[in-house]
């Protein structure tokens, strides 16, 4: 096994002990599996009356609707793992997607690359691999026997791969910040929060309403926004089903579909924690409905929790280092773009026999995210000081790297130290575990 694949199951590893049961979706699984259900029963239910328009239409209607409780809860389940489980719609009949649709590992690396389950690529998303469904109804029509068959069952699960992601363009935690530019833990938390707050949208008819998230499908606030997701569902498989039922293509279902969709949202904007405490409300700055499309501004972590410990290595006596044990976290500056951060516990000096009072704090400011948002940078500038009876005071300014998986946090900083009261230059170095409780930002330029 090379490093670098060696590297890549180690981080996995740690990603797969991290996550909670609690996992950033659309919809829940049991309402991804009910949208696609019932909006396929309408489908058929819209095609029955043109079934009988010559023998070769009331075959492949039958093959696409006959046994219809039995095809409406495959394609919900279709719907289901689509996208979240799975990474291609071919994997539904291979061996290797039936065990990857119950790897836990595998729906986290699919996790991290999750852009398309938001807006704005969600509906892209959709329209591309649905445009794969329709090419491949129509083709199937012209087979016959059991090529027909077969070439149905693939084009049934192209149709459910898609649907997933245009459910998902109606869960409120799916818009309203820039997804690829925000860290996984930001991301989740604040999905997390939409999700249960819910949000205003229109789409393109003008059709206002307010849309919520996972588990939240069937509660009576979001009964309207039901109604506009499986009207959209409902015309998606229907335009799939009617291209390979009766081997034309009209566009007119797919063309509903776009106007069904949330085009508009209320200013989406997270205001920091502090703001909040101060202000005491969160007066939007744009109350009126605006594009999802100008949705530029990520998602950054807000109101964090955990325990961490740190040491300062003193060049010239790395024997006698002193170090810190806290609990504390951190949040927003609103209007500065920093974070700061404090914490309390014990630490000792030179030696662990004699513990003092410690605080640590300090201001911490973002850098940037790699692989996919796993990783986030930041610069921390900051101070230990040891209490007891005199006061010594070590100020730093490292580097830390966040391994995030969930809302859930890793973190590691290194940099140099400079302890105050000896005059020594030294080395820092940090080791953390965190946990991200709420997210700021979102919103348009």
């Amino acid at each position: 096994m090379t490093k670098v694949r060696y590297l890549h199951v180690v981080v996995l590893a740690t990603v797969v002990a991290l996550v909670p049961a609690r996992d950033a979706l659309g919809w829940r699984m049991r309402e991804h599996r009910a949208i696609g259900a019932e909006s396929y029963i309408a489908a058929c239910n819209r095609l029955t009356p043109l079934k009988d328009r010559d023998p070769q239409t009331a075959v492949r209607y039958d093959i696409a609707c006959g046994n219809l409780n039995v095809q409406s809860f495959l394609y919900g389940q279709g719907t289901s793992v689509g996208g979240d489980f799975l990474a291609d719609s071919d994997e539904f009949r291979s061996t290797f997607g039936a065990a990857l649709a119950v790897d836990r590992g595998n729906y986290l690396r699919l996790a991290l690359r999750n852009s398309t389950h938001f807006h704005p690529m969600v509906t892209r998303e959709w329209g591309d691999l649905h445009e794969v469904a329709i090419a491949g109804a129509l083709a199937a029509s012209q087979k016959q026997g059991v090529a027909l068959v077969d070439s149905f069952e693939q084009v049934f699960y192209d149709s459910a791969f898609a649907d997933h992601f245009l459910q998902d363009s109606f869960a409120a935690g799916h818009m309203g910040f820039n997804r690829p530019a925000s860290s996984a833990g930001a991301a989740h938390a604040y999905h997390d929060e939409w999700n249960k707050r819910g949000r205003m949208v229109s789409n393109r008819r003008g059709a206002v309403w307010k849309t919520f998230g996972d588990n939240l499908l069937d509660i009576k606030e979001n009964a309207e926004s039901r109604k506009h997701v499986i009207a959209a569902a409902t015309d998606s498989v229907y335009s799939v089903l009617a291209a390979f039922v009766l081997g034309e293509y009209d566009g007119t279902s797919d063309l509903a579909v776009w106007n069904e969709v949330p085009f508009t949202i209320e200013d989406p904007e997270l205001f920091p924690s502090l703001f909040r405490l101060f202000a005491g409300t969160q007066k939007l700055t744009r109350p009126e409905l605006l594009p999802l499309l100008a949705v530029k501004r990520p998602a950054v972590k807000d109101q964090i929790l955990g325990i961490w410990t740190s040491y300062s290595f003193p060049f010239d006596s790395w024997g006698h280092p002193s170090g810190v044990v806290v609990f504390g976290g951190n949040l927003i500056i609103p209007g500065l773009g920093l974070r700061m951060e404090a914490g309390v516990g014990f630490g000792f000096e030179g030696s662990f026999t004699e513990p003092r009072f410690a605080v640590d704090a300090g201001l911490v400011r973002g850098l940037g995210i790699t692989v996919d948002g796993l990783f986030s940078h930041e610069l921390d500038l900051g101070s230990l000081l040891l209490i007891d009876g005199d006061v010594d005071a070590t100020l730093r300014l490292s580097l830390r790297t966040n391994l995030e998986a969930g809302d859930q946090l890793l973190r590691v900083d290194v940099g140099p130290s400079y302890n105050v009261n000896a005059d020594q230059f030294g080395l820092y170095v940090g080791l953390g575990y965190a946990r991200v409780l709420s997210a700021a930002g979102g919103g348009f330029f």
